[in-house]
């Protein structure tokens, strides 16, 4: 009897320990990450920027992949997250000279995220009945420069832009003294979000050079 009890309470042991010591289950991917703070310094306000949004994307994956209880995913360059993220939607930002803070939305592409997790992903959250990620809705971008004649106007265009609800994403690729270039992207169709800027003249321009892009002049203004 006593034989019966000892193997008995051994196996409520063993059967304990299993129910601890059981990896945790992976959960839903949330492909959208919200508040990221991020913050930076460097010899310009520009480099600020980019090392600043490029730490704040490896903390949303590094954060996606913890929500999510994932392990043993190896660590991807710089480059490597940037083809993961659909778009950046900048919350607030406060830029300086040599340095950048702010806090950012980090909106990850659900087939990127699959295709580099494989098996390790678990269902992505808004995924169909097969477990699949849809198709992503497709990012609709418009390249663009801002011209303003002091610092104040380039805020106001900045703050205009976040303002508009056709604007998900504001990328800043470089800025002078008296202009900007934009990286945008955009809920809706270029042309109805740029005749609906509050405050703000666009002006769809031809090519600078031959196999480039169209883009939009703005500007403060009419």
């Amino acid at each position: 009897m006593r034989r019966v009890r000892a193997a008995m309470l051994l196996a409520g042991w063993v059967l304990i320990g299993a129910a601890i010591w059981r990896p945790a289950v992976a959960q839903e991917l949330t492909l959208s990450q919200t508040g990221i703070t991020v913050e930076a310094s460097a010899e310009d306000g520009v480099r600020a920027r980019d090392v600043a949004l490029n730490q704040g994307r490896r903390a949303a994956w590094n954060r996606m992949l913890e929500q999510a209880g994932i392990r043993g995913v190896p660590t991807l360059s710089d480059a490597q997250i940037d083809g993961l993220v659909q778009s950046i939607v900048v919350e607030q930002e406060r830029p300086a000279p040599t340095r950048y803070n702010g806090q950012i939305t980090v909106n990850f592409s659900p087939r990127s995220v699959q295709r580099v997790l494989g098996d390790r992903a678990p269902v992505i959250a808004g995924s169909g009945p097969d477990g699949q990620a849809p198709a992503p809705p497709v990012a609709i971008h418009a390249e663009a420069m801002a011209s303003f004649g002091s610092l104040r106007e380039w805020q106001d265009i900045r703050r205009r832009l976040r303002l508009s609800p056709g604007v998900a994403g504001i990328e800043l690729r470089g800025v002078a003294i008296d202009g900007a270039r934009l990286r945008l992207t955009l809920r809706r169709p270029a042309s109805e979000v740029m005749n609906g800027l509050n405050g703000i003249g666009a002006l769809l321009m031809p090519s600078p050079a031959a196999g480039q892009a169209e883009y939009w002049q703005l500007s403060l203004g009419g």
